[in-house]
């Protein structure tokens, strides 16, 4: 189909009459296509990861005081950034494997001193540790050894091991009551042998 317009004959093919009423009527723009992709977007973890962790370093080191270290670090690790022990001071009395927690004070001690209680470091108790005895008679339970732990009624061999092996856990008995956190130690065996005992 031909359209002619006046006398001159100026006509339109049916191609461009229809881009004209096309362009009229507003359709000149391709319509937009939107995909949503079914793949669901990775959720980031909230969960904080600590990049580092501060100590106290206290005790028989070169340069006691505060230090950052990376999460991750060993009590060894800390020992060493405080400039290492004194010649007094008794690494052997931590352990240096353990791993460091953020805002824990870690004391290393002088030779030959009673075990100190370190939050995050295990102190090793030797178990013929002098000096489990006080003078009034009494058996220090952060010092006993296992016969004298065993010397105290309804203490027997397990229950003696049990004691060490929790003493060495937590670092040293802060009270007496504490006594029966241990498993296998009841009120009654408790108060059974609650003044043979002493923290002193």
């Amino acid at each position: 189909m031909v359209v002619f317009f006046g006398k001159g004959r100026r006509w339109l093919s049916p191609t461009l009459l229809l881009l004209v009423l096309c362009l009229v009527a507003g359709c000149s723009q391709a319509p937009q296509i939107i995909l949503e992709s079914s793949t669901p977007t990775p959720r980031t973890s909230t969960i904080p990861v600590p990049a580092a962790v501060t100590v106290h370093m206290a005790g028989a080191v070169e340069r006691p005081g505060l230090y950052r270290l990376a999460a991750g670090s060993r009590v060894d690790d800390a020992l060493k950034a405080a400039g290492g022990p004194t010649e007094e001071g008794d690494p052997d009395a931590l352990n240096l494997a353990a791993l460091l927690r953020d805002g824990e004070k870690i004391t290393l001690p002088v030779k030959g001193a009673a075990p100190i209680a370190n939050p995050g470091a295990v102190v090793q108790y030797p178990a013929n540790l002098p000096g489990g005895t006080s003078t009034d008679g009494k058996v220090n339970i952060n010092q006993a050894t296992q016969a004298e732990l065993e010397s105290l009624p309804k203490i027997g061999e397990v229950l003696a091991q049990r004691i060490i092996d929790y003493r060495a856990k937590i670092g040293a008995f802060q009270t007496l009551e504490q006594l029966q956190e241990v498993s296998g130690i009841g009120e009654k065996t408790f108060e059974a042998i609650r003044e043979l005992i002493t923290l002193d």
